[in-house]
């Protein structure tokens, strides 16, 4: 089972484009059984409050959408409990995520992959269908 944290910009961007690359990601991940969304209750107060920030407004995102991206996510993943690091973070917003990929294996799904540490595992949404193109390439 591959763990996944998902950074808000990737949920703000399906959001805004629901047939782009962060949507197909999101759809993908609710139906595979071998990703497993992991969250903490920060995380997932950070996802409602930026969702309802007003400079979103001009996009008018689909409530019901945006409600139910939250739910599905708590549903279907994994609540942890984040560990505190001490590592130094190029934008210590993303540290929620930082920390909660940390105290459960995951790799961080970000559009700013610079906002985090060479060493964290983070793949942009493209990099990760990318990655599960090749390997369902090499199952058949």
């Amino acid at each position: 089972m591959q763990n996944i944290v998902i950074d808000t910009n990737v949920l703000v961007s399906a959001l805004i484009s629901p047939s782009g690359t962060s949507g197909k990601v999101l759809e993908s991940i609710f139906v595979n059984e071998n990703v497993c969304i992991c969250y903490s209750d920060d995380i997932i107060d950070e996802y409602n409050k930026v969702l309802n920030m007003g400079h979103f407004k001009r996009y008018n995102f689909d409530t019901k959408r945006k409600k139910q991206i939250i739910l599905d996510i708590v549903k279907l993943g994994q609540k942890t409990t984040p560990i505190i690091s001490k590592t130094r973070l190029p934008d210590e917003d993303d540290r929620i995520f930082y920390d909660a990929a940390k105290a459960s294996d995951s790799i961080i799904l970000t559009w700013n992959k610079k906002h985090f540490p060479k060493k964290s595992s983070t793949l942009t949404p493209t990099e990760y269908m990318n990655k599960r193109t090749k390997i369902r390439e090499k199952l058949l």
